[in-house]
């Protein structure tokens, strides 16, 4: 892995040691250059190089083509990751060589199977690996599958082209010529997602997802729904989910905003499917949430209680401390909101690391998304942020990473 920044080389670091990778790393192009010649000088070739777009002297880019232009080194699979993404990067990445291409902040389940994907294919295909190229799209492929997806849409072309978009993803399709027509589907067929119109003949979607829904009281069944429209005022989306539907995405059709919003539908019914003994364990998940904004706590502790989770609050950094240290083996997180008077969250999660707990996760909250701001963060010893204002969403998923995800690892 090559990147100047030493916390981002840290964390990437414990992420492959996770996933029992045989590694090294570089902080500079130039000494990523030594260190991939020098492994193919000894006959014990490095198989992918992990590279950082932004360094000084000599940036991403120009390591690709150096890589790529010495033969000796030239089958080094390279992965390029970016804080700084622009439009037609990917595209000229692709062209010099590079396998795959990822913009941070990187997910560690986007990592793993970037490179799970990567190496498969040098594997299985005799061609170059970077013909097939992974972005953040093609992974969200992979990880939502091939589904069964009803199509409800009365313009012809509209049609063809959402078919056309799908299938190639994988997907299998079904049309529905109008909101009745979907709604006689979904009682005869078994979908995975519905794609709903707005605007449609003899019953358009609003009404076809309220049928919909109706059919779904009672059974534990929801199906996601997806509604098309041509214009997304403000107001629309509060409108969509009034009705029933889950998501939304505007015309005209491009396959990112299906693989974006596919993806999106599909994590949210999976975590509406709790596996075996999943809700019984969120009762025995207990967060502490370090936080001295009155707001801010009472939101936190409404959104966690309600999930099933138990809830203890701190009102500063000292607080938190004390809380923890008091009955460390209680919590199984902390969210540590960065400023907080008498103690502030880096100077609380530093002390507790310097007293050997080092296993609890901490998530730092903060106001600002800098990058000084997660360097900061990820220094003094805390594992992951979210920026404010706080979302459940982003909560939810921080507590399936640190929590339960952790013990399934």
């Amino acid at each position: 892995m090559v990147d100047n920044n030493e916390t981002n080389r840290l964390v990437l670091s414990e992420q492959l040691k996770s996933w029992g990778c045989y590694f090294d790393e570089a902080s500079s192009g130039a000494e990523a250059l030594d260190k991939l010649r020098a492994a193919a000088a000894e006959g014990r070739s490095f198989d992918i190089a992990i590279v950082d777009m932004q360094m000084p002297k000599m940036d991403g880019e120009i390591l690709g083509r150096k890589i790529k232009e010495d033969s000796a080194i030239k089958d080094t699979i390279l992965v390029m990751l970016t804080s700084i993404g622009r439009r037609g990067d990917a595209a000229r990445m692709k062209e010099i060589g590079f396998s795959a291409y990822l913009s941070k902040p990187v997910k560690q389940s986007q990592l793993h199977d970037c490179l799970a994907t990567v190496l498969g294919i040098k594997t299985t295909e005799k061609d170059d690996p970077s013909k097939h190229f992974v972005t953040r799209h093609t992974i969200a492929e992979v990880q939502t599958g091939k589904l069964q997806i009803l199509l409800a849409e009365d313009n012809e072309m509209n049609q063809k082209v959402a078919v056309n978009i799908l299938k190639k993803m994988g997907h299998r399709v079904v049309v529905a010529n109008n909101g009745k027509e979907a709604v006689k589907a979904f009682e005869d067929g078994n979908y995975d997602l519905i794609l709903m119109d707005g605007q449609m003949p003899e019953m358009d979607g609003f009404e076809a997802t309220s049928e919909i829904r109706k059919k779904e009281n009672g059974t534990d069944q929801h199906i996601p729904i997806v509604a098309f429209t041509a214009h997304a005022m403000k107001g629309d989306r509060e409108k969509f989910i009034s009705s029933g539907m889950d998501d939304y995405i505007t015309k005209p059709l491009i396959r990112e905003f299906f693989v974006e919003v596919i993806t999106r539908c599909v994590k949210k019914t999976e975590k509406l499917k709790l596996e075996p003994g999943k809700q019984e364990a969120k009762r025995s998940v207990c967060i502490l949430v370090a936080e001295d904004n009155p707001v801010n706590q009472k939101l936190a502790k409404v959104v966690l209680t309600k999930a099933g989770y138990q809830v203890e609050v701190a009102n500063n950094g000292k607080e938190a401390i004390e809380k923890f240290t008091g009955s460390p083996g209680v919590f199984d997180l902390i969210l540590m909101d960065v400023q907080m008077p008498e103690v502030g969250g880096l100077e609380a999660t530093m002390t507790l690391r310097d007293k050997g707990y080092d296993k609890i996760p901490i998530v730092a909250m903060t106001a600002h998304e800098m990058k000084s701001d997660r360097t900061k963060c990820f220094e003094a010893g805390m594992d992951d942020y979210i920026t404010k204002p706080i979302k459940k969403e982003l909560v939810f998923e921080m507590v399936e990473k640190w929590v339960f995800d952790k013990e399934v690892s």
